[in-house]
């Protein structure tokens, strides 16, 4: 079985992409980007804890980065890791850094100088690819997102979200099933919300789905599925309401440190990009599937043998 090498991230940049050309006009662009987490210490205060990571891309990828990225940006970034070395004074140094293979910008509401230059600079693939999506804004406030996809002509695709404040569509709800096994219950989830993207109509040229709502509610089912594992597996919830996501983020942290990989990356594809942005890029949704599975198989492996489901 061959390995797999793959990396996703959601944050900012901490400078302007560094371009270098090559031979035969190839670009390459470096820049830093930041991701957060938030966990509360012993005295009960709230702590940030922030890690930088090292970013490259080339050829076309490059030019749409040297375009559209600047200091400050937030995006959805996937690649893999990559590590050189090279002498230093006679001592073998080593550097990890990702190679990107795609990004999706995510620019808040009044940014319109990157769409303004995609439908400026090729208007007929940004007019060709755009599709409309309704999301859950920031405070709650649901909103629409435009999307402009850029078609490459050699590696990578880049997406330019533009968000709108409007009337969303509410939500379909899922009951739990009581007295269930809360594995097999977190899976029935994740079968539905598999049948939910199918909904969302793929566009097969930009790997778009055209269908926001029901991105929205296949996310809130994927997560839910894993909240039903986890509190199985975790006994963070006791009947009184779910509590927020910190207390599953430590207790797992205490059981398996594995599940709190999943879980901090699981919740934000799952519950943020999805279920909050309405993200519809393809990757995205498949990468909520498959994090959805992990954390599900890890619970199975903590989970008592005759857990049930809490209500």
């Amino acid at each position: 079985m061959s390995g797999i090498n793959k990396v996703i991230l959601v944050g900012r940049l901490g400078k302007d992409p560094e371009i270098r050309t090559f031979e035969n006009n190839v670009k390459k662009a470096s820049f830093t980007l930041a991701t957060s987490e938030y966990f509360k210490d012993k005295g009960g205060n709230r702590i940030e804890q922030t890690e930088w990571h090292n970013i490259y891309c080339w050829r076309n990828l490059a030019e749409n980065a040297e375009k559209y990225l600047n200091k400050g940006k937030m995006i959805y970034l996937e690649g893999k890791l990559r590590t050189r070395s090279w002498e230093d004074n006679g001592s073998k140094r080593y550097i990890t850094e990702i190679e990107a293979s795609t990004f999706t910008i995510l620019s808040p509401k009044g940014d319109d100088s990157a769409a303004g230059a995609v439908a400026t600079q090729v208007p007929n693939q940004a007019a060709a690819a755009v599709s409309r999506a309704g999301i859950r804004a920031r405070h709650g406030r649901p909103a629409i997102l435009t999307t402009f996809t850029i078609p490459p002509q050699s590696g990578g695709t880049i997406n330019i979200i533009h968000i709108e404040t409007v009337r969303a569509p509410s939500l379909l709800k899922q009951q739990i099933m009581e007295n269930a096994n809360p594995i097999a219950e977190a899976r029935r989830y994740v079968a539905n919300a598999k049948e939910i993207i199918v909904k969302s109509k793929l566009d097969p040229e930009t790997n778009i789905y055209r269908d926001k709502k029901y991105v929205r509610i296949a996310g809130d089912t994927l997560w839910k599925g894993c909240l039903i594992a986890l509190d199985a597996a975790l006994g963070v919830c006791e009947g009184k309401g779910r509590p927020r996501i910190d207390k599953y983020k430590d207790a797992a942290g205490k059981r398996d440190r594995k599940l709190l990989t999943y879980v901090v990356t699981g919740y934000d594809i799952m519950h943020l990009s999805m279920g909050y942005d309405g993200c519809k890029d393809k990757r995205v949704c498949e990468s909520g599937l498959e994090y959805a599975n992990r954390i599900i198989s890890r619970c199975a492996m903590l989970c008592p043998a005759n857990a049930t489901c809490v209500v």
